[in-house]
């Protein structure tokens, strides 16, 4: 047993997914090193929160642990250097663990003009799921449309 999962329930790691923007491989999560990611999931995490471009990205699927490469648009409304960005779309992950193993799912959130999150119906996010889609293709991630949420093939 490793050492997070020998002391936790749970073991979660946070990862900062930079990526060289506006380079054309921003939403590519493979343009970035997985190693780090792997390695956490290796150390006993449970789930990999990657976070940094504020875009709805990848899923990778490793050794039956989800990674979400881009979870850091959840709930973001004012940029950099105080922009406000209206348009953006971020992943609400739902991530549960029993004696079955794990299961995954995301929906897709956006936020309103009073900076409130809410959740998306799948059917008015073709586009963006599309793009994870393909992000995540590279990994083999199987993600099933369920209703307004999207199951991750662990």
């Amino acid at each position: 047993m490793s050492a997070p999962a020998s002391i936790a329930a749970w073991a979660i790691s946070f990862m900062y997914c930079r990526t060289s923007l506006p380079s054309p491989q921003w939403h590519d999560a493979t343009s970035t090193s997985t190693r780090g990611r792997n390695a956490a999931i290796d150390a006993g995490a449970d789930i990999v929160v990657g976070h940094g471009p504020h875009y709805a990205l990848a899923v990778e699927v490793y050794r039956g642990r989800p990674i979400f490469y881009g979870l850091g648009s959840f709930s973001f409304h004012t940029g950099h250097g105080g922009r406000r960005h209206d348009s953006w779309v971020g992943m609400m992950a739902r991530v549960a663990a029993g004696k079955a193993g794990v299961e995954a799912a995301f929906q897709f959130v956006r936020h309103n003009d009073r900076n409130e999150t809410y959740l998306c119906r799948l059917v008015d996010e073709a586009d963006a799921l599309a793009e994870v889609i393909e992000a995540s293709r590279p990994f083999g991630t199987k993600l099933t449309p369920e209703g307004d949420t999207v199951r991750v093939g662990l």
